[in-house]
């Protein structure tokens, strides 16, 4: 059955007329020209601290049990961060470990950044996966509240606070 072409027009016509309406009433919606004060960005930026830290603990409390087992995932990647980690924080070299020997390739699977971060926080609290967990979770937690100021900068308050939050629970 064809459509008649009036048809056709009136709802080309209903779709210009949408995406009119929509183009004038974005900036409304986005909230573009709503400024927010320096205290309501403090407070939002902290609360979506706190809730990204938040799931990220909760997350790591579930994952508790299999700590340390071999249960864990990727045990041995981890296994071979943690021995690297602990070879710097002993003086073992930092880019280059001291036994390596030219013909071990090993070397070039994994860039050494992971495992110089993980020997500052060896060196500077413990050596236990879970202080690790713990600083990862507060350094993650760090970039819902970039987005959040990034995407109140560039578009509006409203938009970063909706983009601060997906991303914290994300």
């Amino acid at each position: 059955m064809a459509v008649p072409v009036s048809t056709g027009r009136r709802v080309a016509a209903n779709i210009k007329s949408f995406i009119a309406t929509l183009r004038s009433r974005t900036p409304d919606i986005l909230g573009v020209n709503q400024p927010m004060s320096g205290r309501a960005k403090i407070i939002f930026a902290a609360l979506i601290f706190i809730l990204s830290f938040s799931v990220k603990s909760l997350h790591a409390v579930d994952y508790a049990p299999v700590m340390y087992t071999s249960r864990q995932d990727m045990r041995g990647l981890t296994q071979l961060y943690d021995f690297r980690a602990a070879s710097i924080t002993e003086g073992h070299g930092i880019l280059i470990p001291d036994d390596w020997r030219p013909s071990n390739t090993g070397l070039l699977s994994f860039a050494p950044g992971y495992s110089i971060y993980l020997s500052a926080i060896y060196a500077l609290l413990d050596r236990n996966f879970f202080t690790v967990q713990l600083v990862q979770n507060a350094t993650n937690s760090i970039t819902p509240v970039l987005v959040f100021l990034l995407a109140g900068i560039l578009v509006s308050w409203r938009v970063g606070a909706v983009a601060g939050l997906l991303t914290a629970v994300s």
